[in-house]
């Protein structure tokens, strides 16, 4: 038909993917990229760990690690969310999702100070960060829901990650959370040591730069930072224009949203 654009959607459990699978490179590479998008929305949701130093890894790289049984993994148990959590992750943000992990021995769990029957997740969010972000059935005041780890995953993920971004949308058009938002016309270049040298002598770069570190330290905080330049946040819009939030859920434009009080030229 005139006008249709084919593409490739997969679902599972209330969860809709478009793989927008373009023709790039021979129709095999094409296969093998078609395959892995199904392999990574359709396989293992969780990866065991047996070997506890494998955690330790992780405290380099961003992910999730849940401590406990492998009976609670289990559908219709206590902790089947978990799976859920990363089905949610997987199809909302790949191929930015996180990995998730399960361990579920006893020495391990020692070994990093969790209690063996107390369900545990951490999350290490990024390099720099000096310890990850943690939540159990005592920080929830109850069995952890569905709705609480991805909200915890969230926003850990968006402390780090201080950019209007799906995350930080998310958390803020779906779950109700706050963003304190700085927004400046541009950013200095990367390669420009000068120029980016000059923007944190800047009062407004000390403050903001303090705010998110403030932020980072309160993980429970339902506040988030949001470090955006306008000509970022117009390049970024329009590259999501076409794309959807699980159920159909456009990602709010930032420029809509912020309304009047966003005048370029007011911006430092």
């Amino acid at each position: 038909m005139p006008g249709v654009t084919q593409n490739q959607v997969i679902t599972t459990e209330g969860n809709t993917k478009m793989l927008d699978i373009k023709q790039i490179g021979s129709p095999y590479s094409n296969v093998v990229d078609f395959l892995d998008a199904v392999n990574l929305l359709t396989g293992d949701w969780v990866t065991t760990i047996t070997d506890c130093d494998k955690v330790f890894d992780g405290r380099s790289e961003k992910g999730v690690f849940y401590f406990g049984t492998d009976l609670s993994l289990k559908p219709g148990y206590s902790m089947d969310q978990y799976i859920q959590a990363s089905t949610y992750d997987r199809y909302k943000f790949m191929p930015d999702h996180l990995e998730y992990f399960h361990v579920s021995d006893e020495a391990c769990m020692r070994q990093m100070g969790i209690l063996p029957g107390d369900p545990t997740i951490l999350l290490y969010a990024d390099k720099n960060q000096k310890k990850p972000y943690l939540m159990n059935e005592e920080s929830t005041g109850g069995q952890m829901q569905l709705s609480d780890i991805i909200k915890f995953v969230l926003n850990g993920m968006s402390k780090w990650t201080p950019t209007w971004n799906g995350r930080s949308g998310a958390l803020i058009s779906e779950y109700a959370f706050n963003g304190l938002f700085y927004i400046e016309k541009s950013w200095p270049a990367a390669a420009d040591e000068e120029a980016n040298l000059e923007w944190f002598r800047k009062w407004q770069s000390k403050m903001i730069t303090r705010m998110i570190i403030k932020m980072q330290d309160e993980p429970n905080n339902e506040h988030i930072p949001i470090r955006v330049s306008y000509e970022e946040m117009m390049a970024y819009e329009k590259s999501v224009r076409d794309r959807t939030f699980q159920g159909g859920k456009p990602l709010p434009p930032l420029s809509r949203m912020l309304g009047d009080s966003l005048k370029y030229d007011s911006l430092p």
